[in-house]
């Protein structure tokens, strides 16, 4: 019994170790996904400032497109009201250049009646004709300066209507190069974003199986967890009947010694007993002695009596070997054992309550009761195995969970009491 309880104890160490190493492979594995994770969204964090930076830069690429379609649209409208005070000049020198044909043709009708009745008028008539012809020379003179002024004008307006155009023009290039490159910018924008987004939802899939995985393990190792407690209580259960049997045995052993005890007492008085016996022999051989001296000493024959003291004699051996010989009686030390048996087992360390962290829920497994939190050894918050965390909600305490597995960026922890059910995105501290 004794050796089959070291082979259990001994087998039950080995399961314990291999749990261990299989407890050490799970939580590197999750330290792993943990790092991943934090990668992940350091990378995400970094395209989402990228995209920012485009989309700003859209922006200003829009409002310069629309600052360039306003101006485009004040000097299409410039340009309109130019033209239509060119056409309101050529309209007005068409108007002039009309009084003055009309002019031109309507003097020499006058000066011909006048030369005809030149010799018929008197002073009053030629310097009516002097007054009229000066007016019509003045009103000449102001017809072209006006149309001096007008040419000019219209020069001026088509030097500015050339500017016009090629700025125009150079406003319609800008808008296409501009156009262009926001058509491009947001191609290749929508390009990285499609990559970033299947990067990410790839990502998300592999952290997703790997959470799967992890609690596939958590579970596989909660199961193997509830089995080495069943076979610790067996081998509690053998361990009691081995120490019941031990009681018996050394109950046994009591008996036994009071019992050698009692023979050793007995084995006293016998050879007390054997003594007097000795003793008394020894006086009667003393004096069967005499009594042989005496009938020697009176002649008669030895031979026809037979001798006593060689009746004495033949007789004391087997009283001599009649003291009673007990065989020596062995007891196994099962002390040791039992003690070993007995001895209670240490005590775990008490589980360190950590103070405060910060830290959400990020997955729940309610068939199995334990969750999974953003909290590693990369998080630098010195968690360990035992520790305990409250699970808090809008500042109100909902329940506690037990580290029971830790990786880099994620641990698994058993759900140990909750008011409410734990939910995706409760704090932890």
């Amino acid at each position: 019994m004794e050796q089959k309880a070291k082979f259990m104890l001994f087998g039950l160490v080995g399961i314990i170790l291999i749990c261990a190493v299989f407890l050490a492979q799970a939580l590197k594995a999750k330290q792993d996904l943990i790092r991943e994770r934090n990668d992940l969204q350091k990378e995400k964090i970094s395209f989402e400032n990228k995209v920012g930076s485009l989309e700003t830069s859209l922006r200003s690429y829009e409002t310069k497109i629309t600052s360039l379609n306003n101006d485009l649209r004040k000097v299409s409208k410039e340009k309109e009201e130019l033209q239509s005070k060119y056409e309101l000049v050529n309209k007005a020198k068409d108007e002039l250049v009309e009084k003055l044909k009309e002019a031109s043709s309507s003097r020499p009708k006058v000066t011909t009646p006048v030369q005809q009745a030149a010799p018929q008028t008197n002073d009053a008539y030629w310097a009516g004709i002097l007054q009229e012809k000066m007016d019509l020379e003045m009103q000449l003179a102001n017809v072209r300066k006006e149309l001096k002024s007008t040419a000019i004008a219209n020069g001026q307006l088509e030097m500015d209507k050339g500017t016009l155009d090629l700025q125009i023009k150079s406003l319609k290039r800008e808008n296409e190069d501009a156009r262009r490159q926001m058509e491009y910018d947001k191609k290749m924008m929508q390009r990285q974003l499609d990559d970033e987004k299947r990067k990410i939802e790839q990502q998300l899939e592999d952290n997703k199986r790997m959470i799967n995985s992890i609690s596939q393990d958590l579970v596989i190792e909660k199961n193997d967890k509830m089995k080495i407690e069943e076979n610790f209580k067996t081998i509690k259960n053998e361990n009691a009947a081995l120490i019941r049997q031990i009681e018996n045995l050394n109950s046994r052993k009591t008996q036994l010694e009071e019992k050698l005890k009692q023979a050793q007492e007995d084995r006293s008085g016998l050879e007390i007993k054997f003594k007097d016996m000795e003793a008394l022999l020894n006086n009667n051989l003393s004096q069967l002695d005499e009594l042989k001296g005496r009938l020697d000493g009176k002649g008669g024959s030895s031979d026809e009596m037979p001798r006593p003291a060689a009746r004495f004699q033949a007789a004391q051996v087997p009283s001599r070997k009649s003291s009673i010989e007990l065989p020596a009686i062995v007891v196994r030390p099962q002390g040791a054992g039992l003690e070993l048996m007995n001895r209670p087992a240490p005590a775990p360390a008490a589980p360190i309550l950590v103070p405060a962290s910060l830290g959400e829920v990020i997955a729940v497994n309610k068939v199995n009761n334990f969750v999974i939190i953003n909290i590693g050894d990369a998080s630098g918050a010195g968690i360990k195995m035992g520790d305990i965390f409250s699970v808090n909600r809008y500042e109100k305490k909902i329940g506690i969970i037990e580290v029971i597995k830790i990786s880099k960026n994620v641990t698994a922890c058993d759900i140990k009491k909750q008011d409410v059910p734990i939910k995706i995105g409760d704090l932890i501290k």
